[in-house]
């Protein structure tokens, strides 16, 4: 009769309860401490024969009593049940009630007011002799016996009948009211009632009978909240529909993982609905519901949001029943693909690491909608997050970076590794924890401050027959705290100061600063003379704190530190002037679009102030031919690259035999001319060079070749590296 149920939301402490009453004497009030005695087991009947405890204030005697699981309507007042009760000041007795013994209310000296109903057809002899503080007695029109000496001895009683002044002649025992003040009224009291709460309320705070808000109070008994309010007898309620709005006292709901759903359950596993909730480390958006997961108290478990009586899918409501559960094991991610949600699950050894569901219309009001498993991938371990990559549903597993691919028209998918060339690095990885984004064409996996970039533009097919990835690693991402700004030796001075001997070297020592001629001078003390030095943009030293999150706006990759601090990434910046250049009075876009249109300027080489390192390394090569060992043909390896002035380039060779070694770094001070040809060395950083290289291995299967730097604004570019060999012979057990 009340309107569509919902459930209830877990993430709001709010409730709303509706019901239609269909007997409000269902509901009404009940004094502590009656005793109750079986009094026909045939008709459902049993009497009140006493108290257990005294009784202060209102009696309330209800209609019906559940005993022993048994529901009997309370059909009688046994003989001296409530005698010299002088605690007791006014009397309710609700409808069902036909009988009052003898002497039952017998010397109850505080009672001011009773109310009979109805039903109530007998009163025995003396029933409310010497109640001095009776009043008033409202007598329902069904009464046909009044005993004895009922009313002996309460005075100053004002008597109100339901009935007429002929019905009220009629009652056997009338004169029991000789000298009473007799007032026709009908109706003539109202009824208390006592309407429980379901949910666990910490207050209520509203109560509306068909819409209409109506007066209430609130109590609290034997755990459980009640809302009670006065209704007036005669005026139908029955059927009406009652609203109780309020806030809950525990509304973060135990949670129990079986059919049934949500219930408060302290031998469950004591995981609180909300918790599990707001504790969720993944989430996925699908079927337009919001999907929650990775509660670590509720391994396997997925809730999802719900949708409004009004229809909208509310991302902040999720229901009691809205959860779907496989095994025992963690949820290493979510991911909606196409018209599935793939749960990809850690741990699972043979019976399934991802579960396909699809949703599936209910018909019912509570839960119009399920998410039931249409099909699984057994055997396949994730670890950590997932994305739709373009056209390929990627995901962290034990193998690295595996994508689904489409194996047939029905959407059918078989799982392949595509990300062998960086898998010696990557595994190695916390992949648990690593953020997968795509960003730019590119597929990043984020862990710890290193980033793997997959490039979707660059495909080349494995060994293994899949189609995988171009990868680039970048190291070292994050910022420092604790740092200090690098300063160099002036090659001037002004007056007062002096110039070092090495200048445009790092200082370092302490560095002063003082005011001369209204400008800031800095300077350090050697040998007593003060050598002018100049502040640079460059800083070293503190403590690194690696990037720890990350996100992809689309065109901007962002990240944050351990330590706080949020940072941008410089995207492209090909033919982009530095703004020490673009604010120079003879500054010309177009002149400068001209020689650097397809070049990054060289100020913008640097992390958060800081000299990055960054390498380029060809893959480790077996040249074909990996049962066979090689010598390096004497002076063959050439490497052809591009540098800025100050850079500083550094070359090592790796081989399965003998590990890494460094063969040059140049232009340096400590160089060693048998390296290579100066003849040959150009350091224009306009055009490649071609650097011969006195590389000297011999006996190898694999190698490769690594050059890196770690200038300041200083980068480097390589355009190819090439070398000869020899075959030696088979390979040997080494």
């Amino acid at each position: 009769g009340g309107e569509m149920c919902e459930q209830r939301n877990l993430l709001t402490d709010r409730f709303k309860e509706q019901m239609p009453l269909p007997d409000p004497y269902e509901f009404t009030d009940e004094t502590d401490g009656l005793v109750y005695d079986i009094s026909d087991e045939g008709l459902g009947k049993c009497r009140i024969s006493g108290v257990s405890k005294s009784i202060i204030g209102n009696l309330y005697i209800p209609r019906y009593k559940e005993i022993c699981g048994v529901k009997y309507r309370v059909d009688e007042i046994a003989d001296r049940a409530f005698q010299n009760e002088t605690g007791i000041q006014e009397v309710r007795i609700f409808p069902g009630l036909s009988k009052i013994g003898k002497e039952a209310f017998l010397g109850c000296t505080s009672i001011e007011s009773v109310s009979f109903p109805d039903s109530l057809e007998e009163m025995g002899d003396g029933a409310f002799a010497e109640c001095s503080s009776l009043r008033e007695v409202y007598l329902g029109a069904g009464c046909k016996k009044i005993g004895s000496n009922a009313f002996y001895g309460t005075p100053h009683m004002t008597v109100r009948y339901a009935g007429t002044n002929e019905e009220f002649l009629g009652i056997e025992g009338v004169s029991a009211f000789a000298n009473k003040e007799m007032i026709e009224l009908s109706p003539y009291r109202s009824v208390r009632l006592r309407i429980p709460v379901f949910s666990d309320a910490l207050r209520i705070d509203g109560v509306t009978l068909d819409g209409e808000m109506i007066a209430y109070t609130s109590d609290v008994k034997d755990g459980k909240s009640y809302v009670i309010t006065e209704w007036e007898r005669g005026n139908e309620i029955s059927g009406r529909l009652i609203e109780i709005e309020g806030t809950m006292k525990e509304y973060r709901s135990y949670f129990r993982a079986d059919s049934y759903g949500f219930f408060p359950d302290a031998e469950g596993w004591g995981v609180e609905g909300f918790c599990a909730i707001s504790s969720a480390t993944k989430t996925e958006l699908f079927d337009g519901r919001v999907f929650y997961a990775g509660c670590k108290d509720l391994p396997g478990v997925v809730f999802y949001s719900e949708r409004r009586k009004d229809g909208i899918n509310d991302p902040l409501y999720v229901g009691v029943y809205d959860y779907f559960r496989e095994g025992g094991y963690e949820t290493a991610s979510l991911l909606a693909v196409r018209d599935k949600l793939a749960h990809f699950k850690r741990g699972d050894s043979g019976d399934g690491g991802i579960f396909y569901h699809k949703p599936l219309e209910t018909g019912e009001s509570v839960m119009p909608k399920a998410y039931p498993v249409s099909s699984i991938h057994s055997g396949i371990e994730a670890l950590g997050a997932s994305v739709s990559f373009y056209d390929d549903p990627v995901f962290l597993s034990v193998q690295g970076v595996s994508a689904l691919r489409m194996t047939n028209i029905d959407y059918e998918r078989s799982v392949e590794c595509v990300s062998h060339n960086v898998n010696f690095d990557m595994l190695s990885e916390d992949l648990e924890n690593a953020s997968l984004l795509v960003w730019r064409g590119y597929l990043a996996v984020c862990i710890s401050g290193n980033v793997y970039l997959a490039d979707s533009r660059a495909k080349f097919k494995h060994e293994t027959g899949a189609q995988e990835y171009e990868w680039f690693v970048l190291r070292g991402v994050g910022s420092w705290t604790g740092d200090y700004r690098v300063f160099r030796y002036s090659g001037e001075a002004k007056e007062g100061y002096f110039v070092h001997e090495s200048p445009d070297s790092p200082v370092d020592g302490v560095v002063y600063s003082e005011i001369s001629n209204q400008k800031m001078v800095y300077y350090v003390e050697d040998n007593f003379k003060k050598c002018e030095v100049y502040p640079t943009d460059e800083w070293r030293g503190g403590s690194f704190c690696p990037a720890t999150v990350f996100l992809s706006t689309g065109s901007d990759l962002l990240f944050g530190t351990s330590s706080g601090d949020l940072c941008i990434f410089n995207c492209d910046k090909r033919g982009v002037p530095p703004e020490r250049i673009s604010s120079a009075a003879d500054f010309s876009d177009e002149e400068y679009k001209s020689s650097m249109g397809r070049y990054i300027h060289p100020d913008y080489y640097s992390f958060a102030g800081h000299a990055p390192r960054y390498a380029l390394k060809t893959k480790l090569d077996n040249c074909g031919i990996p049962y066979m060992t090689k010598d390096t043909v004497k002076g063959s390896l050439t490497l052809r690259c591009r540098g800025t002035a100050g850079a500083e380039i550094h070359i090592e060779v790796g081989t399965d035999k003998n590990g890494y070694t460094e063969l040059t770094s140049f232009p340096s001070r400590s160089m060693d001319f048998s390296d290579f040809s100066f003849a040959e060395l150009s350091l224009d950083t306009g055009t490649y060079v071609s650097v011969p290289l006195n590389e000297k291995e011999k006996g190898w299967c694999e190698k490769q070749i690594a050059v890196y730097s770690d200038s300041f604004l200083s980068p480097i570019s390589v355009s190819s590296i090439s070398y000869r060999y020899r075959i030696k012979g088979k390979i040997k057990n080494r």
